[in-house]
């Protein structure tokens, strides 16, 4: 679905995906993506639970089609380990990187970041479609927003890249996703949660410039907010002080409640409920024509 849409804008050209991708649509939403996407409902019955090719040449735009893998079982173009650099002799071949579910398989994954970077000729887009929650055990990894903030920070900050989340439990509406850079959102609700992130324009970046945005956000240390040895004793004698006084007080009975309070399921969800809805926005359909621009 959300393939259909972007390619709606830039075809795929020459195309790459990591792994050899399989269509696999559940049988509930079979009628509904065909419906949102103009692909006939016997085309997608025909071809699902076999290999995309045919789909993504007869509906995606794709002139031609490759994939890397290690395996060959599913028979890749390109057998290769995404743990190590690719060969030079590859860079820059393909207009689109396609990164359905794959890169959480790899360990190395500043180095599978690399190849999708190095692959990419930067005239068509990069596609990640990866596990952020609730998943656990699915791959090696579960991907925070965060991460593709950090990333791609530099083509977030230029409207070249986009991050959408979508929910097992809300499956046809994509959020996109804005967060605070100062501000950690945890997401535990609405069940097995993907994102997708588009970018159409990378800048290259060391990744020893990549840090995660809270801290970036944060001062760094100096000689001006260095706490003094006297300011520590004065802060600990304060702080035993307190402590042997919170017994006698009604207020310290009450901060407890309020300290199990804070610590149910239910309270943590209505919190981070807030902050998501706060900082991103439901999309029936992910409006990615700006990106394309």
């Amino acid at each position: 679905m959300f393939l259909s849409q972007a390619s709606r804008v830039e075809p795929l050209g020459r195309c790459l995906t990591l792994g050899r991708q399989h269509l696999f649509i559940e049988p509930h939403l079979m009628r509904w993506a065909s419906r949102m996407t103009g692909i006939p409902l016997t085309y997608l019955r025909q071809h699902n639970g076999t290999f995309a090719d045919q789909l993504l040449f007869d509906y995606f735009r794709a002139t031609q089609l490759s994939s890397i893998d290690l395996l060959q079982d599913d028979q890749p173009t390109i057998q290769h380990d995404l743990n190590t650099p690719v060969p030079s002799s590859i860079h820059g071949l393909f207009d689109t990187v396609l990164d359905i579910g794959t890169s959480e398989h790899v360990f190395s994954l500043e180095t599978v970041l690399d190849n999708i970077r190095n692959l990419w000729s930067r005239r068509g887009f990069i596609l990640h479609y990866v596990p952020s929650n609730n998943m656990s055990g699915h791959g090696l990894y579960q991907f925070s927003p965060t991460l593709f903030q950090s990333v791609y920070q530099s083509s977030i900050s230029k409207g070249r890249a986009s991050v959408y989340a979508c929910f097992q439990n809300k499956e046809t509406t994509f959020f996109l996703i804005n967060f605070k850079p100062s501000l950690r959102i945890n997401i535990n609700f609405w069940g097995a949660m993907n994102l997708f992130v588009v970018i159409t324009d990378h800048s290259l970046t060391s990744p020893s410039d990549i840090q995660q945005l809270d801290y970036q956000s944060q001062s760094p240390v100096s000689e001006h907010n260095l706490i003094s040895p006297d300011h520590t004793k004065k802060t600990l004698l304060r702080y035993k002080l307190i402590q042997y006084l919170k017994p006698l007080t009604s207020l310290y009975t009450s901060k407890i409640l309020v300290s199990r309070f804070r610590s149910c399921h239910f309270y943590q969800q209505l919190i981070y409920r807030y902050q998501f809805h706060k900082f991103s926005r439901p999309l029936p359909l992910p409006d990615l024509e700006m990106l394309f621009k």
